[in-house]
């Protein structure tokens, strides 16, 4: 993973063309066990490790940027994170070795994100 993100980072090399790039890691398929954080890297984004200092996005909002980049044709590099949902219908032991001291997101019930295909 690219942990110091430079502009030309995306661009390629013999075209010269903006590409996108992932560092993301494939969603759960039942939304209700993660929450998903993400960070998209582009031409606007500050270079370094100062972009990690930037607000992280839903994925809502993650697929509404990475929409409007791609219609512009410009480039971008996706980052993402997860989180084990609390709640009572997730398959977690959260007192096991395993998720002790785990940060956990809200449960899906409780989170006011706007969905993506079901995803908050």
């Amino acid at each position: 993973m690219n942990v110091n993100p430079k502009h030309t980072d995306f661009v390629d090399i013999k075209s010269g063309q903006e590409r996108t790039l992932s560092y993301a890691q494939g969603m759960h398929p039942n939304p209700r066990f993660y929450k998903y954080y993400w960070r998209v890297f582009h031409n606007e984004s500050p270079e370094g490790k100062a972009f990690f200092n930037t607000p992280a996005l839903t994925t809502n909002e993650m697929h509404l940027l990475c929409k409007k980049l791609e219609k512009e044709n410009k480039g971008y590099i996706l980052y993402n994170w997860s989180r084990p949902r609390a709640g009572d219908d997730v398959p977690f032991d959260f007192n096991s070795n395993r998720w002790k001291g785990c940060i956990t997101a809200p449960a899906y019930d409780e989170d006011t994100d706007t969905p993506w295909r079901y995803h908050k």
